[in-house]
């Protein structure tokens, strides 16, 4: 474990070495460095402007907030503010439906599989070859006759052939250790906790981003054993280990800055994440490998007390956003840290200390990750990846070709929802109006003293002073009730809800939502194909995140440990292969055969050939597939049926219908009797099953066994391989 802990702890740091003190000659050339990166990140800062104004506008939507500039003119005119929370349904609608098929509690969202056909190196296709020359030569000094040369290539492609059958075993082997390896990985680096966030992201924003694997080290909680001399009490003692593993992180789309020029791939141009780090955390990097030493000392003499904050638009919009509108009043001993992944040119990583060894071509652009605060770059790494990509990957819930911002599930209801708020602010402000009358005074002259003009209650008596000048016969109130149009205002927001759910593909149904008599969905089978309607467009979002997240980022794991695992039972030639939308799929073909069958099976011949025992496997097998509790059905199993007994209980029915003259008892008693005897004969077919299944077992064990044998009597191709 120790060693794998000091490779793991190599990998972030493998290909550079600590950085020399910088003198004051070469100050200028390390605030290059710094000049371009800051030159890059102004760039990337500005072209993300109009995408925060867009996040912001799908946080607003997702927390039930209107526009500023909406909100002013509603408070203008006055009424109500009410805002229905249509999208904010939607959005959990969508993330729970997106974790129950990423999270499942019974299987990954990935697997591992050794690819099709295993690749024979050169040095391992000239052992074999040198085996097989030497098996000839054998049987030619034994036998006295040159080999023949069709024989020599048929018994070399024979050999090669059962060394790719044993390669084909081995990898399947190594892919299932390698599976249980990477299961612990996730689990200790907080695997399904981000990938929770990262789902709740993809459902709110255009593009939802995903950070793994980062090695960090970590203290883990362990415990041993003191047992005292003399004393049968046993203690547990806790104990800190420090050791490195693999973490997973969400990425908020706020702290992503991609290049102006990014495509729908991250790998294609460089990036920048902002992040925060503590000072007392930037103090333990002074002396390791890629960070310099000065650097860092001169970022905390500067901002290791005050902190610092790297301030963009609308941080302040986004605290309040996210409930955490103090932030600001608990900044100290916080730094803001910009992470760049992309190239530099060798020059400038030479002038920041690397080795001539580590850059050995000045005017070539390696693949870096550098950390700037401030004016320092306190970090320039090689990027250790095999390929030169980096550990960010980001999908869309609706991907645009050529963008890495796609279309976010807010955006695609914005006018549905934007018309059900109108129409719930008129219901409300007509629902008040309407509420009762409206008072128009004629002539107040002739309101009482100390009477009230507002106050109107049922049964009031209104009181006037007599009109003395006789000059008009008007009454002095008059009363005006506003008409009420409830229902035109819910048959509009009625319709504009149903819209929100055919553009977002996601219908009320498809949460449970279902009211009244809804025509085809009244039946199972009109539901069962309305919801396979509405799970297309979630297939297509799980396939994005199955192809732009979780593969790359579990090959990503699975790379580390083929390099760095000591561990060589593991590894092997493997691909990922993410099953999310595939397992989708296969549920739901494998549920619609399960009910086509199970419906087929009710008919009269083929209820009598699987009798009660076998119908009751077959809705315990469905009813299990459902998620529905399989132990109502009760336990029929014939092979406990003993046939001495069940042929004494027929002998007794039989003569109790001699005896019986009542038509209807004897009708029962036929029941009764065929029942015996299909229970018996539905045993004695198991039993039959049984043996003819032993029997194919034995046969196939004796086949495998002359095959091992046959395989050991040749060559050793584990030694070959």
């Amino acid at each position: 474990m120790e060693g794998l802990q000091q490779k793991a702890a190599g990998i972030q740091l493998e290909s550079t070495e600590i950085a020399p003190e910088v003198s004051e000659s070469t100050a200028p050339v390390i605030m290059g460095l710094s000049a371009h990166l800051e030159s890059l990140w102004c760039d990337a800062k500005q072209a993300k402007e109009s995408i925060t104004e867009r996040l912001l506008s799908c946080a607003r939507q997702r927390r039930g907030e209107y526009e500023p500039k909406k909100l002013a003119e509603i408070k203008e005119t006055g009424g109500s503010e009410i805002y229905m929370m249509l999208t904010s349904v939607k959005c959990r609608a969508a993330s729970a439906w997106l974790r129950d098929i990423m999270m499942p509690d019974d299987e990954n969202a990935w697997m591992i599989q050794p690819t099709p056909i295993p690749k024979l190196s050169r040095e391992v296709q000239q052992q074999v070859r040198s085996i097989v020359e030497g098996e000839f030569q054998r049987i030619a000094v034994e036998g006295g006759q040159a080999p023949n040369n069709e024989d020599f290539q048929a018994r070399l492609a024979e050999v090669k052939q059962e060394l790719m059958e044993r390669l084909k075993e081995m990898a399947a082997e190594a892919c299932g250790k390698m599976s249980v390896r990477i299961e612990d990985q996730l689990s200790e680096g907080k695997w399904r906790k981000q990938l929770r966030g990262f789902i709740d992201d993809l459902v709110t924003f255009p593009t939802a981003f995903f950070e793994g694997p980062v090695l960090r080290r970590r203290n883990r909680l362990s415990w041993g054993v003191n047992r005292s001399e003399g004393d049968d009490k046993v203690s547990y003692e806790p104990s800190v280990e420090d050791e490195v593993v693999l973490e997973f992180e969400r990425i908020s789309p706020y702290d992503v800055y991609p290049a102006p020029d990014c495509n729908d791939d991250l790998q294609d141009s460089y990036l920048f994440l902002r992040k925060k780090i503590r000072a007392s955390k930037l103090e333990s990097y002074r002396r390791i490998d890629g960070f310099s030493e000065r650097a860092i000392n001169q970022v905390l003499n500067r901002y290791g007390d005050s902190g610092y904050r790297e301030w963009v638009p609308h941080d302040e919009e986004r605290a309040r956003l996210e409930s955490r509108d103090r932030e600001n009043y608990s900044e100290r001993g916080k730094i803001d840290m910009l992470q760049f992944f992309g190239e530099v040119s060798g020059k400038m990583l030479r002038a920041w200390g690397m080795s001539d060894k580590k850059v050995p071509d000045p005017n070539h652009f390696y693949s870096v990750e550098c950390w700037k605060i401030g004016a320092y770059v306190i970090k320039a790494i090689i990027n250790p990846h095999p390929l030169g990509q980096h550990s960010v990957h980001a999908t869309s819930f609706d991907k645009l070709p050529g963008s890495i911002w796609g279309i976010a599930l807010p955006e695609m209801m914005r006018d549905d929802q934007g018309m059900c708020n109108a129409a719930a602010r008129a219901l409300s402000n007509n629902m008040g109006l309407a509420s009762g009358p409206m008072v128009s005074y004629n002539d107040t002259s002739r309101v009482p003293p100390g009477e009230s003009l507002t106050h109107i209650y049922p049964w009031k008596i209104f009181q006037f002073e007599k009109d003395g000048m006789a000059t008009t016969h008007r009454p002095p109130i008059t009363f005006y009730q506003p008409s009420m149009h409830s229902r035109e205002l819910l048959a509009i927001f009625e319709h504009f809800s149903r819209k929100a759910g055919e553009h977002t593909n996601l219908p009320d149904y498809s949460y449970g939502e279902v009211a009244g008599n809804q025509g085809a969905l009244a039946t199972a089978s009109g539901m069962s194909m309305a919801l396979g309607n509405a799970s297309k467009t979630i297939k297509q979002t799980v396939a994005n995140i199955d192809l732009d997240v979780i593969e790359p980022a579990i090959t990503n794991v699975y790379i580390h440990n083929m390099r760095y695992d000591d561990d060589d039972s593991i590894k092997g030639d493997a691909q990922i292969k993410a099953r999310g939308a595939r397992s989708l799929v296969v549920k739901e073909q494998q549920l619609m055969k399960q009910g086509q069958f199970l419906a087929t099976a009710l008919n009269p011949i083929d209820s009598e050939i699987l009798g009660k025992p076998g119908r009751a496997k077959l809705l315990k097998a469905h009813m299990k597939s459902l998620g529905l509790p399989d132990d109502i059905i009760p336990d029929m199993d014939t092979a406990k049926i003993d046939p001495a007994r069940a042929m004494q209980t027929i002998q007794e029915l039989e003569q109790e219908l001699q005896r019986v003259s009542d038509p209807l008892a004897k009708e029962e008693l036929r029941g009764q009797i065929d029942l015996q005897k299909a229970q018996i004969q539905a045993g004695t077919a198991d039993k039959d099953r049984e043996l003819k299944r032993d029997i194919a077992i034995h046969q196939a064990v004796t086949t495998n066994q002359g095959a091992q044998t046959r395989l050991s009597a040749g060559v050793d191709l584990n030694r070959a391989a």
